[in-house]
């Protein structure tokens, strides 16, 4: 009788340790998926669509950075809002030089080295004669 009540105790504790682990197993797996997979099912699809955005993304910058580590060198299609922004960041850098000029010891000092420097005029004229060329043909 004392044999049989030994196994029965065994076999008991063997149960639990399998429903513990069994349980525990289970929470990981979950929090494993969790952080992977997002739960769509109550979202609408406009919704639905940022996400799958944002992920494809954030796998586009990953998949980049990879690369890039490996050496290789990315090369991107220019499309019409890559254009706009770099004529965007143009436009602000020539109003910054602008509103600079006309700071008066900073357009003394821009006025100086014009006349000092022979490099620097022949690039100035030959781009002040451009634009005078340019302006030329819209007013005849």
């Amino acid at each position: 009788m004392a044999n049989y009540d030994r196994v029965l105790e065994r076999k008991q504790q063997i149960e639990l340790n399998k429903q513990k682990h069994e349980t525990t197993s289970e929470a990981s797996f979950k929090d494993r998926n969790d952080n992977f997979v997002i739960n769509t099912t109550n979202m609408d699809e406009k919704t639905k669509k940022k996400i799958q955005n944002k992920l494809q993304e954030k796998y586009l910058e990953a998949y980049d950075s990879y690369l890039r580590e490996h050496g290789y060198k990315l090369k991107y299609k220019w499309t019409f809002k890559r254009v706009i922004k770099l004529i965007l960041a143009i436009i602000i850098i020539i109003l910054f030089f602008t509103i600079l000029f006309f700071i008066p010891p900073i357009h003394k000092w821009c006025i100086s080295i014009y006349e000092e420097n022979f490099a620097i005029k022949l690039i100035v004229d030959i781009i002040v004669s451009i634009f005078k060329s340019i302006g030329s043909i819209f007013t005849s």
